[in-house]
Formats: structure tokens, C-alpha cells, sequence
């Protein structure tokens, strides 16, 4: 048992070194007594700070009954920071994989001091790596660890690919670390600019698609930058799309544009019942034929519908991936018959004696309200007058007419309307003399006043436009002797039916 357990400690020690302090000194630094970074101990004084370079994380400190002063402070440049009371006489360090180890200070610890202690955990080596440039960021094995010169950097034994970096100033070397190599590493820097190109990244017709290199969002639609010759993959992505890769190779000191896939959207599927069936569709601008099921992409969906005759429709979805909709539309006609307008028309009015006739009106939530007045334009025959058994003269008449109607608009269609109407009409006969000497014109101006019933039909082939005819019945109500007098000895009828024929335009 004695010897199993001699061995084992041989050999432990031939392969694994024991957590150390490679060395402890007191440095020229007043970081302990400095605001913001200074503590004080139990005693109201400031407490010592020891600085520890060492690799990696995970280390208990403990000094004995006298304790720390505060937690322990993991650096983001690597360091740990300890706060240990004045006159302490031993730390304690101890760490899960590392082990433990106990070291007695061998200066005395005073107040406000700073001291700088290398602990070697067993791991690895403290190194040096100074290049021809200071400033230069450090990469080892692909990651940055400090910048130039860089001092006493704990690196794991073994060998290393070192990368020294100042802009286009390049340098590279691999080292190996290990308890018998030296510590210290010089880099040359050398200029990389032969090996640069101005390049150009387009997304293929796509402004917004996002472009990525090197886990990095490089900007939208297009990247102008310069790279290291060589190969990369550039990623382009996009809300509501499938991301795209494109591989592009990069040659030294020879400008280029490339253009990559964009991303592809996610895509749902569309089908549309359009009527009426021979109207124009377009879904997202593009044409599409009625009743088709089509692929579309995600997002807000834009449907235009027209057609001659029927109001422009627009309609919007909004289509997530893999979503079917399904929607039947109906387009509404346009209608030239308006419930509220006005109108101005001419047309012809037709009787025994026939006019001119000038028309207005207003229309008001179907209410139809119209004047007109008629200028005659056929003559009667010849009246010949006497006075008893004496020749007066001989006159013939022409008729005129004012008229008011009321009705109610009724529309059969988006072009026909018939407004069913009743009214008042005061019709005027006008005397002229064709033979005679007597000056006197009997019965000119004789009148008389009809009650109206009628149709009026109107159809509008455009939009202000339209042609009426409206037939209708006038029933005499008062006639002057006169006029009774001319109508008896002519025949005519006082009334009758009316046709009337015209163009109104409407406001």
C-alpha cells in the first residue's frame, strides 16, 4: 500500500504541477488609495490590493481569521483583485480543478499597498508577446486576449497560433508553451495591403434584405468595404424570409461587385372569386387570373379589383406562412342614377300644338322636384272672328306652358331611373293675326290650368348625361272663355296627352 501510494505522487508530479505562486512583489501604484477603487478595513484603514494574474475563473481567497476586506473582483482585462487588511500574513487559494495552495508572504503587507502576484495553476505558462507595433490586438487561437506589449499573459501549455493585428499590419507566428521554453514572443508586423480589395455586396433585388458576414449585420441591400482576399460566406436575411447563403472568393488588389441570393419569403397560398368573372385583377400589382389558386408571399396582401362599369374595389389581407385564404368578392356597379342632384335639360313637347321646352330640377334622397316652361312652335288653323254678322279678322294660335311636377325617383338600374309624377300646368295661347283689319287679337293670352299625371324615364349612357321621355296626362281644371271658345271652334282638347323628349345634364 506504502509503495502504490509513492508511486502515484511520482507520477502526479512528473505529468501535473501543483497550484504556485511564481512570485509575489510590491509595486509603484497608488490604485489602493485612490476614490472609487480604495477600501477600508475593520480598523478604518485602507486595506491592501493584490493584484492576480493567473487563467481562468473559479478561485476562493481566504486569509485566516483576519478575513478579506470585500468580495474579490474578476477584472475584465483578466485580473482578480484581493483587498487584504494591513499586516496580513497568509492567503489561501483555492480552486475546484486547480487545487489548493497555501502562501505565507515574505514582504510585510502595508497599508494602501498594491502587490502584484503571479499565481501559475498548474495549467499553463506566464508568457511576454511584444511585436513591432504597440496597440496591436492579440489573438490567440482565434481569440483576442489583450494588445501589444502584453505582459505576463497566463497561456495553456502546448502549442499556440499567435495573430498580432493593427489595422492593415498583419503578423503571425506559432509558438509553443511549456516550463522549459522561454517566455518571451516578438512578432513582426507586416503590411497586408496587396492582399485588400475594394468590393461591392448587392442583394439581388432586394433594398432591404439584411447582409451578414462573420456573424456581423454588414447593412441592407448593399456593403461597400474592403476585405482580405480569400473566401466568405455572406448571409442575407429578412423578416417573414428564409435566410440565403452565397459564397463569394476574394482576390488581392482586384475590385469587384458581387451580387448574392436574397432571402426567400415564406410563402402562403391565395384563391379569389372575383364577380363580375371577366373583371381585372391584380394581388400585390401582379395579374391574376380569376378563380386561381396561387402561392403567395407572407405578409399584408393587396388586392385591386376593376372593371368598366363598376366602382374600383381594393381589398387587404394579411397572410402568415403556410396560410391558405380563400374570399369571394363582389364588385358593386357603378350608378350613373344619383338619390341627390340637380339637372338642367331642353327637349320637345308633343300635343296638338307642339314646343321647345327648357327644364331644372332637383333631386333630394329620391324626391324629384321639376319646373319647365314650353315655348309653342306649331300654329293652330285659322280662326276668323265676327263682330254679330261683321268680319273682324282672322288669327291662329300658338301654345306655351308652364309646368311644376313632383315625383319620386325610382331606380331600375344603374342607367335607368322612371320618376312617376304629378303636377301643375298653366298653358297660354298666343294670338296672331294672318288676315283682318280689326288690330284687336281675341283670345291672345287665354289660359288654362290642367292637373298632371305622368312618367318621366330617364336613361343615363354617361355620367352627367342623360335622355328622358316622359309621357303624361293633363285634365283641364279652368279654362277663360276664351280659350274654350278657340278650342271648341278647332277642335282641340284642353289637356290631353303629352309626350315630352329630351337630354338633361346632371350636377
Amino acid at each position: 500500500m506504502l509503495v502504490c501510494i509513492g508511486m502515484t505522487c511520482r507520477m502526479y508530479g512528473q505529468n501535473e504541477r501543483h497550484m504556485q505562486v511564481v512570485s509575489f512583489d510590491k509595486i509603484d501604484e497608488r490604485t489602493a488609495q485612490l476614490k472609487g477603487t480604495a477600501r477600508l478595513d475593520n480598523n478604518n484603514r485602507n486595506a491592501a490590493l493584490i493584484k492576480v494574474n493567473t487563467y481562468g475563473k473559479g478561485y476562493s481567497f481566504t486569509n485566516g481569521t483576519v478575513g478579506l476586506v470585500g468580495d474579490i473582483v474578476y477584472r475584465e482585462d483578466g485580473e482578480i483583485w484581493v483587498y487584504v487588511p494591513r499586516r496580513s500574513q497568509k492567503l489561501t487559494i483555492t480552486h475546484e480543478r486547480f487545487g489548493r495552495c497555501e502562501y505565507e508572504f515574505e514582504i510585510p503587507i502595508d497599508e494602501g499597498s498594491v502587490y502584484r502576484m503571479k499565481l501559475d495553476p498548474g495549467v499553463g505558462s506566464f508568457v511576454n508577446i511584444t511585436a513591432s507595433q504597440t496597440g496591436a490586438t492579440v489573438f490567440v487561437d482565434g481569440e483576442a486576449i489583450g494588445k501589444t506589449p502584453l505582459v505576463n499573459e497566463y497561456i495553456m501549455r502546448g502549442k499556440h497560433k499567435v495573430k498580432v493585428e493593427k489595422g492593415r499590419l498583419v503578423g503571425e507566428q506559432d509558438i509553443e508553451v511549456g516550463d522549459s521554453i522561454a517566455p518571451d514572443h516578438y512578432i513582426e508586423l507586416i503590411d497586408q495591403s496587396p492582399h485588400y480589395a475594394r468590393v461591392t455586396i448587392k442583394v439581388d433585388n432586394d433594398k432591404e434584405a439584411e447582409i451578414w458576414c462573420n456573424g456581423e449585420n454588414k447593412g441592407y441591400g448593399q456593403w461597400k468595404t474592403e476585405l482580405y482576399e480569400g473566401t466568405y460566406y455572406i448571409e442575407t436575411r429578412k423578416d417573414s424570409c428564409e435566410s440565403r447563403n452565397t459564397t463569394i472568393k476574394v482576390f488581392g488588389q482586384k475590385d469587384s461587385t458581387y451580387v448574392v441570393v436574397p432571402p426567400e419569403p415564406f410563402k402562403g397560398t391565395m384563391q379569389l372569386q372575383v364577380f363580375p368573372r371577366k373583371a381585372n385583377i391584380t394581388v400585390n400589382k401582379t395579374r391574376y387570373e380569376n378563380a386561381t389558386k396561387i402561392p403567395v408571399n407572407v405578409g399584408k396582401i393587396l388586392v385591386e379589383c376593376t372593371r368598366k362599369g363598376y366602382k374600383d374595389l381594393e381589398r387587404e389581407y394579411t397572410l402568415s406562412k403556410d396560410q391558405h385564404i380563400s374570399d369571394t368578392i363582389t364588385m358593386e356597379r357603378i350608378s350613373y342614377i344619383k338619390s341627390t342632384q340637380a339637372y338642367i335639360g331642353a327637349g320637345f313637347s308633343y300635343n296638338t300644338l307642339s314646343g321647345v321646352t327648357g327644364l331644372a330640377g332637383v333631386t333630394f334622397k329620391h324626391f324629384d322636384l321639376q319646373l319647365s316652361y314650353t315655348i309653342g312652335l306649331t300654329s293652330t288653323d285659322d280662326v276668323m272672328w265676327y263682330s254679330g254678322n261683321d268680319y273682324q279678322n282672322t288669327i291662329n294660335y300658338k301654345q306655351s306652358g308652364f309646368a311644376a311636377k313632383l315625383g319620386y325617383q325610382i331606380r331600375a338600374s344603374s342607367r335607368i331611373a322612371i320618376v312617376p309624377q304629378a303636377g301643375y300646368s298653366l298653358m297660354t295661347l298666343a294670338a296672331t293675326k294672318t288676315d283682318g283689319l280689326q288690330s284687336t287679337l281675341y283670345g291672345d293670352a287665354s289660359k288654362c290650368s290642367c292637373l298632371t299625371f305622368g312618367a318621366k324615364v330617364v336613361f343615363v349612357p354617361w355620367k352627367m348625361v342623360g335622355v328622358f321621355i316622359n309621357p303624361e296626362y293633363a285634365a283641364a281644371m279652368k279654362k277663360d272663355a276664351y280659350y274654350e271658345h278657340i278650342a271648341d271652334a278647332l277642335g282641340l282638347t284642353a289637356g290631353g296627352l303629352y309626350v315630352h323628349a329630351g337630354l338633361v345634364v346632371k350636377f
